[in-house]
């Protein structure tokens, strides 16, 4: 078995470094995509030891057969932002196994199969829509919930969401289905949904871009009773409409698809065997979160950007 790569210790010569993350099909992941080709451009210009290989995947074994081939093809680091964790998991244990320095963004591998993982704060991320739901609803209602794909960070948020709804009694949770963060078919969940229950107060579904097929869905059904709807995310649409007033879309928490640009900054940086200016740790650290923070019409222009590309 080759010796781990233990960084900061610089490499001489080319160091190569793999990037593989979901393909782009919704707002966040096509955002994650523009910002990794971006820290990649940015990294090349400053550092021409450095080489980089970009890949995307739509499945969790097209993902896994890319690991496998950017390993046999001799990376020296290794950025990944799962489709799904479990799946990704064995081969990532690999890739480490053989000295490859694993960067873990967002989607959480398992069992600690990386050397740095950043991500956001998704307990809080879940924990600040239970609460500002509640509030909305004055602690009363009913509420149904759409949730993503099967990973670490879905399960963190769905907890800091119930966690927060445990403390409103008055609150019930009438359904829960996944959505996967697909437009489609949370908005066929949703439609279900309002099938199935002749009331509904609430709906949370974890990301902006769904919201709107979800609300798409509300809209066609001709009902009217539902009075708060949450996201997340921070899409530039969804804070333009919140400026604008829309009655229906008021609120949404951060959780930027920069944190794969971070990433890919962290691999640079160990494999020149650098840290963060400030850092007086000999090591980059192990785990970084972001900060996941509220959005309404108080603060919203603070958060919203023209020229984003999210």
């Amino acid at each position: 078995m080759k010796a781990r790569i233990v960084f900061p210790v610089a490499r001489p010569g080319k160091v190569r470094i793999g990037v593989t993350i979901p393909a782009p099909d919704q707002e966040w992941t096509a955002g994650s995509l523009w910002f990794a080709k971006k820290a990649i451009a940015d990294w090349s210009a400053k550092d021409e030891a450095l080489g980089f290989e970009l890949r995307t995947a739509t499945t969790v074994e097209e993902q896994s057969e890319q690991v496998g081939a950017l390993i046999d093809s001799g990376i020296h680091c290794l950025v990944i932002l799962p489709v799904e964790s479990a799946g990704v998991t064995p081969v990532v244990q690999a890739a480490r196994r053989k000295g490859v320095f694993v960067v873990d963004t967002d989607r959480g591998l398992l069992d600690f199969a990386h050397d740095v993982y950043v991500t956001g704060d998704n307990y809080q991320y879940g924990r600040v829509a239970a609460e500002w739901m509640a509030r909305e609803l004055k602690g009363k209602g009913k509420i149904v919930t759409i949730s993503g794909v099967p990973c670490t960070i879905d399960t963190i948020r769905m907890k800091g969401f119930y966690d927060g709804i445990a403390n409103y009694p008055g609150i019930r949770i009438l359904g829960e289905q996944k959505g996967y963060w697909d437009k489609r078919k949370s908005q066929v969940v949703m439609e279900n949904f309002l099938q199935r229950f002749a009331s509904i107060d609430g709906v949370y579904s974890q990301d902006d871009g769904v919201q709107e097929a979800i609300l798409m869905a509300y809209r066609e059904s001709a009902r009217t009773e539902i009075s708060v709807f949450f996201g997340g995310t921070g899409q530039r649409s969804t804070i333009r409409k919140i400026l604008d007033g829309d009655p229906l879309v008021r609120a949404t928490v951060t959780y930027t698809p920069s944190l794969i640009a971070t990433s890919i900054s962290f691999a640079a940086l160990a494999s020149r065997g650098e840290n963060f200016n400030g850092f007086y740790q000999n090591q980059v650290p192990s785990q970084v979160i972001i900060r996941s923070e509220l959005i309404t019409r108080e603060n919203a222009s603070a958060y919203y950007a023209v020229d984003s590309i999210f």
